[in-house]
């Protein structure tokens, strides 16, 4: 897991090993779709929900 609380315990315990450690930002998300209605929302994810092989 990466980010969130578990984060200063991991560096904690790297500090305490003496272990150096390299922090990376991450890249800029992708923008995702906007839809204008929940209608809209529902079958775009409807639609996606087909595609897929469950």
């Amino acid at each position: 897991m990466s980010g969130g609380a578990a984060t200063r315990a991991k560096l904690d315990a790297a500090r305490q090993a003496r272990i150096p450690v390299l922090m990376i930002a991450r890249p800029p998300s992708e923008p995702g779709p906007c839809l204008e209605t929940a209608i809209d929302a529902l079958s775009w994810l409807g639609a996606r929900m087909n595609s897929l092989d469950l």
